[in-house]
């Protein structure tokens, strides 16, 4: 008896094993984002305003006097991009930053 109930529980557990294992490999889609490295100064500044869509009301703040970072408030909190870091609007037009050696392994520049 006690040997059919240990059959009947490997049955059901090779039955729920999904196909081909759990681990999977995922290509990242080719998506066309918009970007800003941040190298401080005005015109960067701007840029980055533009990049928001110039809406004042998205909570970013420059750091320091002259600034040297930038302070963006996302869904996951306060997020900061350091001198260099780029900062990205994504597919759904929020922004995050991005330090540069990640951005430069993941995206190509298009025209």
């Amino acid at each position: 008896m006690q040997n059919k109930r240990l059959f009947e529980l490997d049955t059901m557990i090779d039955q729920k094993e999904p196909q081909g294992g759990c681990k999977m490999k995922y290509r990242k889609k080719p998506v066309v984002i918009e970007a800003v490295q941040w190298v401080g100064g005005d015109e960067c500044i701007q840029e980055i305003r533009l990049l928001d869509g110039g809406d004042r009301s998205r909570q970013i703040s420059f750091v320091g006097i002259p600034p040297h970072e930038v302070a963006i408030e996302t869904l996951e909190g306060t997020m900061k991009a350091n001198f260099k870091d780029f900062i990205i609007k994504g597919v759904k037009g929020e922004l995050y930053p991005c330090k540069s050696d990640i951005f430069e392994q993941t995206y190509e520049k298009v025209e």
